[in-house]
């Protein structure tokens, strides 16, 4: 993957960054015995006129049924990062021996420890599919997720016949550029999404300061939604913590996202949407934020539609020229091919 992203200010760079991904895996049946997955990752962010970030990192696991319900599990992997603006950490290799155990079909728990890597994980789905729990814990002491120490990360999920709701949990090393252009931007345009209608309930992308600086970035998100023929109802919740490495400064966006999509029409539909959030910096400044939808849409047919949405957006701070007030009017034809 490759992608450009440019800015109208000297505090972060125009920078050009590329991914490269590979996953193979097979095996997996205790007909054949034995298991394996194969993955490799590299990325290169060029910034322009300061120092580049590049990643890699390869793994082999292996997995060799020991009983229809028991899995002894053997990895080996190596990570090499260069980042311009992080933090010490050590590159190198690491390996790990452990187990998987299926007590029901629809539960894994999953145990490694060995040389600079630990995991801890469980996965569980319920008998009828509709709840899912997806839990990891891992301490890899090489590489530049290593400035994290032990990461954790969580997913739990609930589809009711007409109300779900998902929680999730990360952690992570990462920039403003990768952030940018991240299939799933988190604290850009399209960060949570809403259970049933899949609309994204997020922060703006500029609630957090433009930096240069790869940082740890935790954060947590709840969203829920509810379903009737002709509304439907999304509430999110969330708060994201960004520390930048080797600097010691700290930012903290909460907020929460609400909206309701009344389709009063066969092929027209109303959306109201509200948006609150509050930015706390180390420095003792604080930033309101809030954002306000209203929007028409029609389909004109199966693969077209048109909208119309008026957006308010105001931004009160104890930094005078950190606020401003927002007007926007957006007419919109989508047609897939």
């Amino acid at each position: 993957r490759y992608g450009e992203v440019d800015y109208e200010q000297d505090v972060t760079s125009d920078s050009v960054v590329q991914n490269a991904v590979f996953d193979a895996r097979g095996g997996d049946d205790p007909v054949f015995n034995w298991r394996w997955i194969v993955g490799f990752a590299a990325s290169l962010t060029e910034r322009d006129g300061r120092q580049d970030d590049e990643r890699e990192e390869g793994m082999v696991e292996l997995g060799r049924w020991i009983t229809p319900r028991l899995i002894g599990l053997a990895r080996v992997g190596y990570t090499d990062d260069s980042l311009g603006t992080s933090g010490d950490f050590e590159n190198g290799s690491y390996w790990a021996l452990g187990l998987e155990w299926l007590p029901i079909d629809r539960m894994q728990i999953r145990l490694l420890y060995g040389d600079r890597d630990k995991e801890a994980g469980l996965r569980y789905q319920s008998r009828s599919r509709r709840t899912e729990i997806d839990l990891n814990w891992r301490d890899l002491e090489v590489g530049s997720s290593s400035v994290i120490g032990t990461r954790f990360t969580g997913a739990v999920s609930h589809r009711g016949q007409r109300s779900n709701w998902a929680l999730r949990y990360t952690e992570e090393n990462s920039n403003e550029q990768t952030l940018r252009l991240a299939d799933t931007p988190l604290g850009g345009d399209a960060e949570i999404e809403d259970p049933v209608t899949g609309e994204p309930v997020a922060p703006e992308t500029d609630l957090f300061s433009l930096t240069d600086d790869n940082f740890i970035r935790t954060r947590w998100d709840l969203a829920t939604g509810y379903k009737t023929p002709q509304s439907v109802w999304g509430l999110g919740v969330f708060e994201e913590e960004r520390e930048t490495i080797g600097i010691d400064e700290r930012e903290t966006v909460t907020g929460v996202v609400a909206s309701w999509r009344w389709r009063f029409r066969p092929f027209t539909s109303m959306l109201i949407r509200g948006e609150a959030e509050r930015t706390e910096f180390d420095d003792g400044r604080e930033d309101d934020f809030t954002r306000y939808d209203l929007g028409l849409r029609h389909e004109l047919s199966r693969s077209a539609n048109t909208s119309l949405v008026y957006r308010r957006a105001d931004r009160v701070s104890t930094d005078p020229t950190a606020e401003f007030k927002e007007n926007r009017l957006t007419l919109q034809f989508e047609k897939q091919f």
